[in-house]
């Protein structure tokens, strides 16, 4: 409980090592206000930028993130945006360009890297009981609640039982 903020992070214009003390900064600051909560974007066309199978994942960022909030004692919300261009038409629309189930294997991994459970976990990662993703539901050729379902609700809860 607690009061809760989201936070808008954009990583990817900076170095590492700016971009890391511009988050301390920012997390003294919400500590200090007495924030207990933070929703943290993770941003999918950043980690995921081309499609190739199997997927590469460029994490960096998404972990330096995640994980400096979560040693700073914060409980964390991570919010999937940014679809890649090649998994939608617009970067906040409907994933319209591949089967949904491609978004769920996003989320599913996602999940894995930070649910604490040892297997395929991030580096000191943090234990992350909450995701959610915005956009990917809207209306289109590849989507429908039975899809959503199977691709994202599964994994994502069996992944949390796990930890």
């Amino acid at each position: 409980s607690g009061l809760g903020v989201q936070i808008g992070v954009l990583p990817y214009e900076r170095t590492t090592g700016e971009f890391q003390a511009f988050l301390e900064a920012l997390l003294e600051r919400l500590a200090e206000a007495g924030v207990h909560w933070l929703r943290v974007p993770v941003l999918w066309y950043a980690i995921e930028p081309v499609d190739v199978a199997p997927p590469r994942r460029d994490w960096t960022f998404a972990d330096l993130t995640l994980g400096t909030v979560g040693r700073r004692g914060f409980s964390v919300m991570a919010v999937v945006y940014g679809h890649p261009g090649w998994a939608a038409s617009r970067s906040c629309g409907p994933v319209d360009r591949v089967p949904l189930s491609r978004y769920g294997e996003f989320v599913a991994a996602l999940v894995e890297r930070y649910d604490g459970d040892g297997h395929e976990d991030a580096d000191g990662s943090p234990v992350i009981r909450h995701c959610c993703g915005v956009c990917a539901l809207a209306r289109s050729p590849y989507n429908n609640a039975s899809s959503m379902t199977k691709a994202v609700a599964r994994p994502a809860c069996s992944a949390r039982k796990a930890s």
